[in-house]
């Protein structure tokens, strides 16, 4: 339908809406002016009770997870300064992964730990191999006990970087309500044991599974979600399956392909997508990344013995494994026609 100028733009409509805006505006501020005056003639006073009620208790909360997180401050610099002496003298070398800091050597690392271990703290007994996974764990199921029975409970999770810091968490269980506060510490110049960092998160959810492992879920501030996980770890890895899956498993992952949650053979491929594994398996024989956004000319030059190496044991044409591997990914078959010719000729 059309708009008819007549009825959206009539002047004489427009200036009636004009003057009705006008007595609407000087009537509403004099109603105003009198409702003042009763107000102040008869005492009367407001009494936002409701308000006050839903304040306070908005207060109460702030005001415990401000002591909790006090608490958890006091705590983590207590527990720092019990091992001031081993990182002060510990030698220090710049690091290679943070930047402009310092680090330690993972054995004054593993002392640190040690320490903390025999006077009974939780900590994460960390490795430059194997995964961490958290020493005098007992505590943390006595806290998942009461967490069960719907108790009030607190679990402390303490861990040490390579750079000497002290992370600090304390997992609540208050009210039905769950909470974690994060603790950084740090070192001044002169060792001397800092705040580096404090934060008080919800916790949207947390498990304990099959008595080894436990996960917790923070809830991002403004309450935006993230999908990651906390996890840890209760009972030290097998470092057999361990140095397996490191050889066998980890060089291609579950990320972004599906090789290990398919199933196919050297017969038969099914659903095995090999423009995801390209990436992967070049890593593997090269033994360095490649990049996902390139040229043709480059692609032909970088990827051709990848595709062979992938196809060698295949029955199948080559031909057919790379219009397969292609057709599926983002690049045009007219551009993997000169790679499919490459191929057929190596062949």
């Amino acid at each position: 339908m059309k708009l008819n100028k007549t009825y959206f733009f009539d002047l004489k409509s427009y200036v009636c809406n004009i003057r009705d805006c006008k007595k609407l505006f000087r009537s509403s501020v004099l109603l105003l002016i009198i409702l003042a005056i009763l107000c102040t003639g008869c005492g009367c006073s407001s009494t936002p009770t409701d308000k006050v009620e839903g304040t306070d208790e908005e207060g109460a909360r702030t005001n415990i997870e401000q002591q909790t997180l006090d608490l958890a401050k006091e705590r983590s610099i207590e527990i720092a300064t019990l091992y001031k002496e081993l990182y002060a003298n510990a030698e220090k070398s710049n690091s290679d992964y943070y930047y402009n800091q310092t680090v330690i050597p993972q054995s004054v690392v593993d002392e640190i730990e040690n320490l903390l271990i025999d006077k009974g703290y939780p900590v994460m007994n960390s490795d430059s191999k194997y995964p961490s996974f958290l020493e005098n764990s007992e505590s943390l199921y006595e806290f998942w006990d009461k967490v069960s029975k719907n108790e009030d409970s607190e679990q402390e999770l303490i861990s040490i970087a390579l750079t000497g810091e002290l992370y600090y968490t304390a997992l609540h269980h208050i009210d039905g309500k769950k909470y974690r506060d994060f603790v950084g510490v740090g070192w001044s110049e002169d060792n001397k044991p800092t705040i580096t960092t404090e934060t008080h998160t919800e916790i949207m959810d947390w498990e304990l599974i099959t008595e080894t492992d436990f996960y917790y879920q923070i809830i991002y501030p403004p309450r935006v979600l993230f999908e990651d996980y906390a996890f840890v770890r209760l009972k030290p890895m097998d470092k057999t399956l361990y140095d397996l899956t490191e050889k066998y498993i980890s060089p291609i992952g579950y990320l972004s392909n599906n090789m290990f949650v398919s199933e196919w053979n050297h017969n038969d491929y099914g659903h095995l997508s090999f423009n995801d594994l390209l990436e992967f398996f070049y890593r593997v024989r090269n033994d360095h990344i490649s990049i996902h956004t390139f040229l043709p000319n480059y692609l032909k030059k970088l990827y051709c013995h990848t595709l062979i190496y992938l196809c060698r044991s295949s029955e199948k044409g080559v031909c057919m494994i790379a219009k397969k591997m292609f057709i599926l990914g983002k690049k045009s078959v007219v551009t993997m026609l000169p790679i499919i010719l490459q191929l057929n000729q190596r062949s």
